[in-house]
């Protein structure tokens, strides 16, 4: 599988609308006082961990070199699936746009090993009840059909609930983010059936054959029409959604 994630060019100005960046403010101000080690599982390229440093005791831990090229803190290369650390070695583990990347059998590894290394607290971000086909591309090169960003995974607030709320209970819950233009299924389908992909831009990379090169779609009658008529339909949410949850005691 291509990971486009341990391709150096996906990491420059990875953030260039600054949603991160203020999202890492927010994590930042949600902190409980007592918190002095934090775990970053899936830190990237250190936006957020960068920002942790200034107040908190943090380690980012990501399973690609490249990202973590640019962290500056206490940095570890290693899968989530296998935390190389002790029970309970991080008074709070965040996990911020990560789950989202798992297979079924790997998320139940991940949220395994979060909750074995947390100390008292795990923070976790993701999208907000995303509907995966809408940022489906088809590689024009093998066929294949991958979403942008290689998200495998779509999180309701219910669902995100019942991976902790065994051993954790719930101290926080908000949405964040940038309101985003919500899809209807069927027009995606529509859309889909006319030839039209989400496009998935200069750091795209096929998972399948390592592609690179995708032509952006051509609009015709029929698909103006289909995006308006979802212009017309359609509301807007926040694309991220934030729980902070404390061990039972």
């Amino acid at each position: 599988m291509f990971d486009r994630f341990n391709q150096s060019g996906t990491w420059i100005d990875y953030d260039s609308d600054r949603e991160i960046q203020k999202k890492a403010l927010r994590i930042a101000e949600l902190m409980p006082s007592d918190v002095k080690t934090v775990l970053d599982v899936g830190c990237g390229n250190g936006i957020i961990t960068n920002l942790l440093i200034e107040k908190y005791d943090v380690t980012g831990l990501d399973s690609s070199l490249e990202a973590l090229e640019n962290v500056k803190a206490k940095k570890v290369l290693s899968s989530a699936s296998e935390l190389p650390f002790p029970d309970n070695s991080y008074d709070l583990v965040l996990s911020s746009e990560m789950l989202e990347h798992l297979t079924d059998n790997e998320l139940n590894k991940v949220r395994n090993e979060i909750v074995r290394v947390a100390r008292k607290y795990i923070m976790i971000t993701v999208p907000e009840s995303e509907y995966l086909p809408r940022s489906y591309c088809k590689c024009p090169n093998c066929d294949a059909i991958f979403h942008v960003w290689q998200h495998l995974q779509s999180f309701s607030k219910s669902r995100l609930e019942s991976l902790f709320l065994r051993d954790f209970k719930i101290l926080h819950y908000e949405t964040l983010g940038s309101r985003q233009k919500q899809w209807i299924p069927q027009l995606i389908s529509l859309k889909h059936a006319l030839g039209q992909w989400m496009h998935p831009g200069a750091k795209g990379i096929c998972p399948v054959c390592g592609n690179i090169y995708f032509p952006k779609n051509r609009k015709n009658l029929l698909t103006k029409a289909v995006n308006f008529l979802n212009l017309v339909l359609s509301g807007h949410k926040s694309y991220w959604q934030l729980l902070l949850f404390e061990k039972n005691r």
